[in-house]
């Protein structure tokens, strides 16, 4: 039974990276996925309830009172790959969704949104600016990479982890 929901937890996982990969990569080209396709946003409760699942069972599998002991089952080398691969993934997602705030925008000059079918910046009820459809997928896309970044951290780690239990599954039976 266990090694099956690991099994089923890895491809769930992988999917969800994969999701969650896609995502990410068409706000480069200015496409929020999230706002074409409301049920998207399942990848990325997907991915933290996964994250979540991980972090609790490792914790609860090494009886761990600190830090949560991710991707155990590895050995010290791929070990150390896969926690220096889950880092650049963090470190990623930190730059990725800070530039999103800093970097110059119409959306610092008010509330992004639309009235009446047209994208407008506003404040306090008031429209400020109107603004061009690219300008909006530009904001938009620029907002969602940033939040998309940090879920190709949780679904990225939760993958590796996940591998990181089937390798130790495979090792159990071949002992």
């Amino acid at each position: 039974m266990r090694k099956t929901l690991t099994t089923v937890l890895f491809l769930l996982s992988a999917l969800t990276f994969i999701g969650s990969f896609i995502i990410h990569v068409a706000t480069y080209f200015g496409v929020t996925v999230t706002d074409r396709w409301p049920f998207a946003w399942v990848i990325y409760l997907l991915a933290l309830a996964l994250f979540a699942y991980d972090v609790a069972d490792a914790k609860a599998r090494t009886n761990s009172t600190g830090k949560a002991p991710l991707f155990t089952a590895f050995g010290p080398s791929a070990k150390l790959v896969a926690e220096n691969v889950s880092k650049v993934l963090l470190l990623y997602a930190v730059v990725v969704f800070a530039i999103g705030f800093l970097e110059p925008s119409p959306a610092h000059l008010g509330h992004l949104e639309r009235v009446g079918g047209r994208p407008v910046l506003s404040e306090g009820g008031r429209i400020v600016r109107e603004l061009t459809e690219t300008e909006y997928a530009h904001v938009q896309a620029a907002w969602m990479r940033g939040f998309s970044a940090i879920f190709l951290f949780f679904s990225g780690t939760t993958v590796l982890e996940r591998y990181s239990l089937i390798l130790l599954r495979k090792s159990d039976k071949s002992s």
